[in-house]
C-alpha cells in the first residue's frame, strides 16, 4: 500500500477574493482498508455524474479479478470532508525488463471495454489532473496514459488538456482519438411519450410484431432484483445468453473475455446486496422469450448483456427490438431517466429511440525519445497481433472450430489494445 497523502493548498475560483480551500490528494496502491470509504465513494460518484463502472465495488472487484501482475494508483481528492474527484488508475509494464513500456490505464479498461467517466468536480479538474500526470509521468515515469474510453460530453476534458500543456517538461503532447460509440436513451416521464416520439413506420411494425407474439403466447414482463434471487436469475441468465451466441458458432461474452463468468458473478453477488442489479425478462407463458442483465445506479440503468430464445419458431418475433422496448417501458415505470446502453453500433438501438455518440480515448504522452519509441513499437506490435489474433483467428478460424476447442480472447492481445 503506497498511503501517501499530499495536501495541496489551492485557491478556488469559485470563492470571494482572499477566502481559499485545500485540495487533499490521497494515493492508494491497494483497495486494503479502503471499504470504509464505500458509501461516501459511491454519492460522489452518483453527485458528479460518474458511471456504475467507477463505483466502489465495480473497481475494487475488477481489480481482485485482473490486477495480478499490475501496479494500482487510486487517487481520491478531497476538499474538506467531500469527495470531489476519484479517478482509479493501474500501471501495466509490457515487454522486456530492457525495453518495456509502462502503460496507465483507468482501472476496467480493456476487460471489456466501458464508458468510464472518471468523477471529477469541475471547478477542481485541472488541478486534479495535474496532480494525476505529475505522479504517473513524474513519479511513476509512464511512458503512457489512456484516460478512456470517456463519453463525448465528459465535462472535464478540457481540464485534462489544460494540465498537459501546464506539465510541458513532463509531457510531449495530449490526443483525444474516437474508439468507438456509444448510445444512450433519454427517457421521458411515461412510456406514451417514449413511444409516440419514434419514427412512425417503426411504431408501427413494434405493435404488429408484439401482437403476433402476444397472439401465440400471453406476454408480461418482470423484473428481478431481490438479493436473494438474482444469483440463480444470473446463472439462467447466463446459460440463455450463451446458448444464443453459440447457435451463431461464437462463445458468447462468458466465455470470451477472460474470468468473465466467476467476475459477473461476483458482481452480481456484492451489487445486488446493494440493490444495483436487475433483470427485466419478458415471459411468453412459462418460457423467458428474453432477459436483460442490467445495473441501477442513480438515476441511470446501465444495459450490460441481453439474452434470448433463438429458433426459426422464434426468429419472426423481432425479439431483439421487442425486448429492448419492454425494457425502456419497465425502467419508465421505475423512474429511470436515462439507459447507458454501451459501446458499438446496433442499428435496433437506433430505430428504438437510442442516440449515438462518439467515444472517446485520451493519450497523454510523457517527454522524451524513448518514451516515443516504446509507444511506437508496442502500437505497431499491437496493429500485428491484432490483425493475427483477432481478425484472422478469433473472427475467421476459431468459429468453426468444434466447440470444446473454441477459444476466448487473447489476453496479450488486450494489454495491447490501448
Amino acid at each position: 500500500m503506497i498511503g501517501r497523502c499530499l495536501t495541496v493548498l489551492l485557491q478556488n475560483p469559485n470563492l470571494a477574493v482572499g477566502q481559499a480551500e485545500r485540495l487533499d490528494c490521497r494515493v492508494e496502491g491497494s483497495y486494503e482498508g479502503l471499504d470504509a470509504l464505500r458509501a461516501e465513494w459511491d454519492q460522489a460518484v452518483i453527485d458528479l455524474e460518474g458511471p456504475v463502472y467507477m463505483s466502489y465495488d465495480w473497481t475494487r472487484l475488477w481489480w481482485q479479478f485482473y490486477g495480478k501482475g499490475r501496479r494500482l494508483r487510486v487517487f481520491i481528492f478531497k476538499v474538506g470532508e467531500h469527495i470531489v474527484g476519484i479517478v482509479p488508475v493501474y500501471i501495466d509494464f509490457i515487454g522486456l525488463p530492457s525495453f518495456g513500456l509502462r502503460l496507465a490505464r483507468l482501472v476496467g479498461a480493456s476487460i471489456p471495454p466501458k464508458v468510464f467517466d472518471p468523477p471529477i468536480a469541475e471547478e477542481w479538474a485541472t488541478k486534479i489532473w495535474t496532480e494525476v500526470i505529475r505522479q504517473l509521468t513524474g513519479r511513476d515515469q509512464c511512458d503512457l496514459l489512456c484516460f478512456g474510453p470517456v463519453s463525448s460530453n465528459y465535462k472535464v476534458v478540457e481540464s485534462l488538456q489544460d494540465a498537459c500543456r501546464q506539465q510541458g517538461g513532463l509531457v510531449a503532447c495530449c490526443q483525444m482519438l474516437q474508439r468507438d460509440v456509444r448510445t444512450v436513451y433519454h427517457l421521458p416521464r411515461t412510456y406514451d411519450e417514449y413511444f409516440n416520439a419514434l419514427d412512425g413506420k417503426e411504431r408501427k411494425v413494434r405493435r404488429k410484431k408484439l401482437r403476433e407474439l402476444e397472439g401465440v403466447w400471453p406476454i408480461r414482463t418482470e423484473i428481478v432484483r431481490d438479493a436473494d434471487a438474482i444469483l440463480a436469475e444470473f446463472e439462467a441468465f447466463a446459460e440463455q445468453h450463451t446458448r444464443q451466441w453459440q447457435a451463431d458458432g461464437r462463445p458468447g461474452h462468458f466465455h470470451a473475455w477472460p474470468n468473465a463468468l466467476d467476475y459477473n458473478r461476483a458482481l452480481v453477488k456484492t451489487l445486488g446486496h446493494l440493490d444495483r442489479v436487475r433483470f427485466y425478462k419478458v415471459m411468453a407463458g412459462q418460457n423467458v422469450a428474453t432477459n436483460q442483465y442490467t445495473y441501477a445506479f442513480g438515476k441511470t440503468l446501465f444495459a450490460e448483456l441481453p439474452a434470448r430464445l433463438c429458433g426459426p419458431e422464434w426468429e419472426r418475433f423481432s425479439l431483439g427490438c421487442t425486448s429492448q422496448i419492454k425494457l425502456i417501458e419497465a425502467a419508465i415505470r421505475d423512474g429511470i431517466e436515462r439507459i447507458d446502453s454501451g459501446l458499438g453500433h446496433y442499428e435496433y438501438k437506433i430505430l428504438s429511440g437510442g442516440k449515438e455518440s462518439p467515444a472517446n480515448v485520451i493519450y497523454v504522452l510523457r517527454k522524451g525519445m524513448l518514451s516515443y519509441s516504446r509507444v511506437c513499437t508496442f502500437r505497431r506490435l499491437g496493429g500485428l497481433m491484432r490483425l493475427l489474433l483477432h481478425k484472422v483467428w478469433y473472427r475467421n478460424i476459431m468459429p468453426r472450430l468444434p466447440g470444446g476447442r473454441r477459444t476466448g480472447r487473447s489476453r496479450f492481445l488486450l494489454r495491447l489494445d490501448f
